[in-house]
């Protein structure tokens, strides 16, 4: 959905295209006023199901338009496929705070630049990226313009590599999911999943209708 996640993706699938997977980069703009974005999104999904094609969108939920916008295709059923929501967003959804003062600290080192400052910042009351990223330019002596985009995304994922769960609560990064499940994609049976697979509106989790046919008549019985 933004410029870090599509670098983050492509850090590890470098030849996406080798694995039957094509990669659109939304910008972080799904707002239907913004460069038509919402418009193309519908488009891209008509286009995927007339292709007999999976679709997978990966956004954060902490933009209320981009919620909308998303929940509006699963309603009018658009979406045959899996959407990763990131809670607030795709940094915090996937690593810990003090994972990513360490990322951006390497970051930092990896430009010549001393990465203690970073280190031993006070990061107290940070749980979003735009606000780790603000903190990050006023005490990064590097003085950075931001932390977005191609080298913070390939530097996530690359600390992702090397460390697959998170360092906090020890569970498997939704990334790996994420990479996982569109890999398989290529090997699923798109009419079986189209016929049996929903996705809930207000959670975007995967229903399987055959046990919701099932439940429903069990509560009428």
């Amino acid at each position: 959905e933004g410029e870090t996640e599509y670098y983050a993706i492509l850090q590890v699938l470098a030849q996406p295209a080798r694995y039957c997977i094509e990669i659109v980069n939304l910008r972080g703009v799904l707002v239907a006023d913004k460069d038509n974005v919402a418009i193309k999104l519908n488009d891209w999904l008509q286009e995927d199901i007339a292709q007999r094609r999976f679709s997978m969108i990966s956004f954060d939920d902490d933009v209320g338009q981009n919620v909308k916008t998303i929940r509006r295709q699963v309603e009018q059923k658009k979406i045959v496929g899996h959407v990763a929501v990131h809670k607030p967003d795709f940094e915090f959804s996937n690593f810990a705070i003090s994972e990513l003062v360490e990322i951006a600290a390497r970051i930092d080192e990896e430009y010549g630049t001393p990465g203690d400052a970073v280190r031993q910042a006070d990061w107290t009351g940070i749980s979003k990226g735009g606000d780790f990223a603000d903190r990050y330019r006023k005490v990064s002596a590097r003085r950075p313009q931001g932390l977005k985009g191609e080298v913070w995304g390939r530097a996530l994922a690359v600390y992702a590599r090397e460390y697959l769960n998170r360092n906090d609560n020890g569970s498997s990064r939704p990334f790996w999911h994420e990479i996982t499940t569109a890999l398989r994609c290529k090997f699923a049976n798109y009419d079986f999943h189209r016929e049996t697979i929903v996705l809930d509106p207000n959670t975007f989790q995967q229903i399987d209708r055959r046990s919701k046919v099932a439940g429903t008549e069990g509560s009428d019985k």
